[in-house]
């Protein structure tokens, strides 16, 4: 316990400073570049982390799940994995962000590195999750953070906003270089030799597990940034980096909470179950769902008292009643959110994992096709709020239909 307790402090120490920090980026990206230059940046980047995502996270996910059955023989196939899948997926980045994007090929030009850097870094922050460093994380976050935030304004301040994009894409390329060279050089690995049976056990154990793991973190992101893109495409630019701007002011706070609990206690809830103390891993998934809770109703009340101050900060004016409303239905989006990834662990736990991906696929269609259809009749940003709502409502649901115990059966 006494573990778990230091791992949960370093990390909410980590994500709180990295946290503040990408909080303090958001305003000032707005305020020397514009809205509209955020937008594109945001909508650049969520293509290029949606597509990474899928390549890293299914091996990363797998090796959280299996890492205490496997260790060293599970390093060298999912680094493996990794390479080979990050290859193809550039393959789909590249024509997916010049589809998708308003960024020119020359702006593109200048995220693509940062493709490969992001896949093995969040990787590499997975493989370390597992063997519960969480002092390495914290580090190299912070770290991460400060970097992007330094390079850009550094650039910005030489070179001014002509080139705002491709000095925001180079601030994330170094970003991610130095504190992905430091998780390199201390995931030191035990040489072991591997047969071609063992080989293929274990890649089959991670696609089999992986796959829908890396459909549902795809679909997950897809579902939260897709309002952005319709946004974009339906009103304008700015509009789209105004809505981007607050969820992501949202998103990051709510994230910097809740996501300490999840990355101390799912390694050692994995650890009980495959230790087939099953009882007891669910009924900690119980208590860290009511503590989740808790902490969404708090943060509600707080939200209510340092929204205007919170709104001027990153717009630097006062804020319309309307962002404020919209501020609050974001909040419990992104906080029903994290719940429902302590919800679906069950279906995780028993390797049910393709649920998780067709469930997120229909909350997906459901947010995607209402923000489409009721914002081409109404121009209202008061929308994609709603439908963060319902988007995540809609998986909990799903998930718990999917968890009962009858359900496989039938």
């Amino acid at each position: 316990m006494a573990s778990s307790k230091l791992n949960f402090f370093f990390y909410s120490l980590g994500i709180a400073v990295s946290g503040i920090l990408s909080f303090l980026m958001i305003p000032l990206v707005v305020q020397l570049c514009g809205k509209e230059i955020y937008g594109v940046y945001s909508i650049v980047f969520n293509t290029l982390s949606i597509v990474a995502m899928f390549c890293y996270a299914w091996i990363g996910q797998s090796y959280i799940r299996f890492y205490s059955q496997q260790k060293n023989q599970l390093d060298i196939v999912s680094e493996r994995l990794l390479r080979k899948s990050l290859l193809v997926g550039f393959c789909f980045f590249v024509p997916l962000s010049i589809l998708l994007t308003s960024a020119s090929i020359g702006e593109l030009i200048f995220f693509m590195p940062s493709f490969f850097l992001f896949g093995y870094y969040c990787y590499y922050l997975l493989v370390f999750q597992a063997k519960q460093k969480a002092v390495l994380i914290m580090i190299c976050e912070i770290i991460r953070t400060a970097i992007n935030i330094l390079v850009a304004l550094t650039l910005l301040k030489f070179f001014g906003n002509k080139h705002s994009i491709e000095i925001l894409a180079v601030a994330l390329f170094f970003s991610y270089l130095l504190p992905l060279m430091i998780l390199i050089y201390k995931n030191k690995l035990n040489k072991v030799e591997l047969d071609n049976k063992s080989v293929q056990a274990i890649t089959k154990q991670i696609v089999q597990f992986g796959i829908p793991i890396a459909l549902f973190l795809s679909g997950s992101l897809a579902l939260s940034v897709n309002d952005r893109f319709i946004i974009s495409y339906l009103i304008n630019k700015e509009s789209a980096g105004t809505y981007a701007a607050i969820y992501d002011v949202m998103n990051k706070g709510v994230i910097a909470v809740f996501s300490p609990i999840l990355m101390t206690f799912y390694p050692v809830i994995a650890k009980l179950y495959n230790e087939k103390k099953e009882e007891e891993a669910f009924l900690k998934i119980k208590k860290l769902l009511m503590l989740e809770v808790c902490l969404m109703a708090v943060g509600f009340v707080l939200l209510i008292f340092v929204c205007p101050y919170l709104l001027k900060i990153v717009f630097k004016q006062e804020a319309s009643p309307q962002l404020f409303q919209i501020t609050y239905l974001i909040f419990i989006g992104v906080c029903l959110w994290q719940i429902a990834m302590l919800v679906h662990k069950r279906l995780e736990l028993k390797s049910q994992t393709k649920y998780m991906a067709i469930a997120v696929f229909i909350a997906f269609l459901v947010n995607a096709t209402a923000n489409y259809l009721f914002l081409k009749i109404s121009n209202n940003l008061m929308i994609p709020a709603i439908t963060t709502i319902a988007g995540s409502v809609v998986y909990i649901i799903l998930v718990k239909v999917f968890s009962q115990k009858n359900f496989f059966e039938q």
